[in-house]
């Protein structure tokens, strides 16, 4: 979703805060997935499991194939 979409001038604190927010949740985002595919949730019903072994754990035709995968990222 846009907010610059329908209208023609911005403040500049508008565009700065627009950016700045989008970096953040970018970053979020990023360090999030990196922390989980590293180390397993400690939270969860089946304790020590990343997001690769969950993964393997309940194969189906709709699962990441980890090298494909590998070589996306």
């Amino acid at each position: 979703m846009n907010p610059f979409a329908k209208r023609d001038s911005h403040e500049r604190w508008e565009v700065l805060t627009y950016k700045v927010f989008t970096i953040l949740s970018w970053l979020l985002v990023v360090i999030t997935s990196i922390y989980y595919s590293i180390h397993a949730p400690h939270d969860d019903k089946y304790k020590g499991r990343n997001i690769w072994s969950q993964n393997a754990h309940h194969p189906t035709p709709f699962s990441l194939n980890n090298a494909i995968v590998g070589i996306y990222w």
